[in-house]
């Protein structure tokens, strides 16, 4: 999967390249196809150890923002819980709805979270350390908490809060 999409994205590459759409900046290509998402730009100096140039995803910020679902019956997945709720946890919930301390890790609309923060906050993660490709999910069991494989997302451009930790 990740040979095929590099490749697709080296033909659209091409392809604008040889119609005369990238000759004057070589990032117009790219930019109209990340769009609002922003083109991911980090220095290799700046990539988590083990991390190659190559690993780091085209666009920058997260397609969702920071839309998450949570409910079970709207299709979310989460992990099951080992983490109990006391009463002042369940009355704050009630004011920071986008926070969760009923599982550690999730899949949400096809793409993976996880807690990040000691008060609920949250993270959509990324392979290679968070610099790599949105980790995607068909449940909660194709997610996790390794920073590695499930990095809190980083470098987020246009729309910084995609890649905080936050509620």
């Amino acid at each position: 999967m990740k040979t095929s999409s590099k490749l697709g994205f080296i033909l659209v590459c091409t392809a604008m390249s040889s119609a005369g759409i990238a000759t004057e900046n070589p990032y117009k290509g790219i930019e109209a196809i990340c769009c609002d998402l922003g083109v991911m730009d980090i220095a290799p100096g700046d990539l988590p150890e083990a991390v190659q140039p190559w690993e780091v995803r085209l666009c920058a910020d997260h397609p969702l923002g920071r839309d998450r679902e949570l409910d079970p019956e709207k299709g979310a997945s989460l992990a099951p819980s080992v983490k109990e709720e006391g009463p002042s946890l369940v009355s704050k919930r009630l004011f920071e709805k986008k926070c969760s301390f009923s599982a550690e890790y999730g899949c949400s609309k096809g793409y993976c979270w996880k807690q990040c923060g000691k008060n609920g906050g949250w993270c959509w993660t990324a392979v290679s350390g968070g610099t790599g490709p949105w980790k995607g999910c068909h449940s909660w069991q194709d997610c996790g908490m390794d920073d590695i494989d499930y990095g809190c997302g980083q470098n987020c451009k246009k729309h910084p809060e995609d890649c905080k930790c936050s509620c």
